[in-house]
This record gives structure tokens, sequence and C-alpha cells, in this order.
């Protein structure tokens, strides 16, 4: 049992990794991950375009280009509510359109949001993933829509420039702009190393707070635009502004909806009045039941997918995976030191545990996120091992405690038996 506790070199198919920096962990050579590779004379070397993404999620560039996005898509949701102002018709005095200042700013923000975006996508890990994902989706919904509509407006389409914004019917997806302003400002607020690398005073209680007042302030802003244009386009309510709109669906959500339907007579009020009790003593129990099942449905049970298959390749992490160890393993695994072989290599781990939130944080972290999974699971059980992809991974280390362990001899046996299975 004591030469477990020795630290030694890992080899990999193509390159010797060395990791003496992490000092008395404990590192198992598993030769039957080695050998599922066998690219001989090869060396997978990380492409340029993984070159750079490694090195914007590993720098404050990611979070400076979060914020830079961010803002330009505040002040695109801000020209808009500008531009209502000049569309909504007060009493006695004549319909005015935006001034084409406002209008051509808008088309250039536009421009600017969709031009610096389409690097994000170029430059992430899964460029097929991320050119699909949601938020990709809407911010070509919300840019490309204005630029149509500069393009219309070129050709001096009459039909549009008579129309609300003159953007005729595709002004039903500008609003798409205050959903993309949400999803910036959420990626903005995920924890990160560059908050501490910038020096900004954000802990997790006003992190958690301003996540929960951008969602609902964005929640309502994106409806109140969508009603503030059927009332004024569909039912002629001309004379309201979308702040005016804003205002009443922030208090109906607040205060509840008002209805015309009353109760006049004892049939009618004793059934409203069984819905209520029925619904004050049985809607709290079930919710809460929803919400033990939600809480107890992990989001890490899903099974590992490799980014590309035929390119990169992972490891597997198991063992004492707690957020001390955790740490020192992933600094020293994606350390500069090693060069590209590193960047293009995925690190899976595998616990039967949930992860605690510190170890939620870090990998949430740009450089992680893309890079480090976390599969909930047990290394002895040949099931788990299948969805963490043990058969294909380049190699296996095993984390072993540091020191205060009650047992030494238990955990050293707790380390052999899942090199034994893996």
């Amino acid at each position: 049992m004591d030469q477990i506790s020795e630290t030694t070199p890992l080899l990999f198919s193509d390159f010797e990794f060395p990791h003496e920096n992490l000092r008395s962990e404990t590192f198992l050579r598993t030769d039957r991950f080695a050998k599922k590779k066998v690219a001989v004379g090869k060396k997978e070397i990380a492409t340029f375009r993984e070159r750079v993404a490694y090195f914007v999620d590993n720098s404050s560039i990611r979070l400076w280009w979060q914020f830079a996005d961010a803002i330009l898509n505040a002040i695109f949701v801000g020209l808009y509510v500008w531009c209502t102002e000049y569309e909504q018709i007060e009493k006695h005095k004549p319909k005015v359109h935006p001034p084409d200042a406002l209008l051509q700013a808008d088309i250039v923000f536009a421009f600017l949001i969709f031009v610096q975006w389409v690097p994000r996508v170029y430059f992430s890990v899964n460029v097929q993933r991320e050119f699909f994902s949601f938020h990709t989706v809407v911010s070509v919904l919300a840019t490309w829509s204005v630029l149509i509509v500069a393009l219309w407006r070129f050709l001096q389409d009459d039909d549009y420039c008579d129309s609300y914004m003159c953007a005729g019917k595709l002004i039903y997806i500008y609003p798409f702009r205050f959903l993309r302003l949400h999803l910036s400002l959420v990626r903005v607020l995920k924890p990160s190393r560059g908050f501490l690398d910038l020096s900004i005073p954000f802990n997790r209680v006003v992190r958690k707070a301003a996540q929960v007042i951008v969602t609902i302030v964005n929640t309502l802003a994106t409806v109140a635009a969508w009603v503030h244009l059927t009332l004024y386009i569909q039912q002629g309510f001309k004379d309201l502004s979308f702040f005016d709109v804003f205002y009443s669906l922030t208090v109906s959500s607040v205060s509840g909806l008002q209805t015309d339907i009353i109760a006049d007579n004892p049939v009618s009020r004793i059934v409203i009045l069984y819905v209520m009790i029925v619904g004050a003593i049985f809607i709290p129990s079930n919710l809460a039941e929803l919400f033990d099942l939600m809480k107890f449905q992990s989001k890490y049970d899903k099974a590992f997918r490799p980014v590309q298959a035929e390119r990169q390749s992972h490891v597997l992490v198991v063992g004492n995976v707690s957020y001390p160890l955790l740490v020192d393993f992933l600094k020293e695994f994606f350390c500069d030191d090693h060069g590209v072989e590193t960047m293009n290599t995925q690190v899976v781990i595998l616990s039967p545990v949930q992860p605690d939130e510190d170890t939620q944080i870090l990998l949430q972290d740009p450089l992680y996120m893309s890079r480090v999974q976390y599969v909930k699971g047990s290394p002895r059980n040949f099931n788990h091992l299948q969805r963490a992809r043990a058969d294909i991974a380049k190699a296996c280390f095993i984390l072993a405690t540091k020191s205060g362990v009650k047992d030494p001899a238990e955990d050293d046996a707790y380390s052999v038996m899942i090199a034994l299975v893996c």
C-alpha cells in the first residue's frame, strides 16, 4: 500500500504528461485506456481555431467580450424604445416617424452585434452546437430582421416606409433583441475567474440577486414589447407608449389581474370559495413535491458525448474529486507549460456524489465549461463507466486523499478497487 501513495508519471500514448506539482495525489496508470489510441507517429496537436478558443477562454478577453456584447445589446434595446416614443400618436398631434438618424443607428448596432457574434461561434469548442444554439438563433432573428428592413428601405419600398418604424410585418421580430439582452446579461453574470482578475466585488449573494432582477425585468420588457405592438397595430391603441404597457404589466403581475366576472348568486359563490380553499390547501404541498422532484433530477446524470470523436480525446478522473484536489488537478492539466497537446483534450469527472457549490462554480469557469464535464456515477459500475466513455478514454487519473484520512488502508483499497475495475 505504501507504493500506491507515491506519485508516478502517467504516460499517454502520444506524449508524456508530467505532474510533479501535484505533490501527494495518487495517479495510477491503466494501460487499457492508453492502448485505445493507435495514432502512432502522430500527435494530436490543437488547430489554430482551438488554440484561439483556448486563449480566449483562459484570459480576461472572454469577459470583456461578453461585457461589450451586453453593452451593444443594451444600446440596441434603448434605440428601439426611443423609436417607439416617436410612433406614439397623442391627441390633436400628427404622427411622426422616427428620425432617419435613429433608424440608421439601429441598423449600425444590429450589424455590429452580428459581426462580433460570428467569431464567438467560430472560435467555440463545438462550432456546430454553438451555431444551432438558442443564443445564436435569437441573435440572427434580432439582427437580420433590422438588416433586411434596411435593404428594403434602400430599395424604397413605400409599403414599409409607411408602417411602424418602417419595418412592416418584420416589426414583430424586433422584440427578440430584448430576449437576446437577457441571454447576454446571463452570460456576464455567470461566475468565472474573470471577476477575480478584474477585481470586481461580485459575491454569490449579489450575483444571484442580480440574476433574479435581470430575469424579471427582461421578461416583463420582452412581453411588454410584443403586447405594445399588438395593441398599437391590431387594436388601434396608438396613444399608448412602451412604458405605459410595461408599467401596466408590472403592476398587474404584482397585484393580480382584474376581471369583470362577479359571483352574483349563492351557488357560484360557494363554488368559488371551494376552489379557493382547496387550492390554498393542496397547491402549496403539490408545488413542494414538484420542487423536490426537480431537485433530485441532477443535470449531471447525462452521459458524456465527445465533441469531435475522430480528433479530440478525453481522459477520465475518478477517486476523491473534492474541490481542493480538483482545483489543483485542473490547474496542472491545463497548464500552459504543457503546450498545445492538452488544449483539445477533454476531462471527464466520474463521481457518485453530487458536486458541491464550489465545484459547480469551478466547472462554470470559461476555460473548463467546454472542456470539463462532470458525470454522476460510480467508477465501480460498468454501466456508469460506459456513460463516461471509459472504453475510449486516453487515460484514467485516480485522485487519492492527500492527508487526514481516518483509515488510509481503506482509502488505498478503494483506489485499488477502482484501478482493477477500470
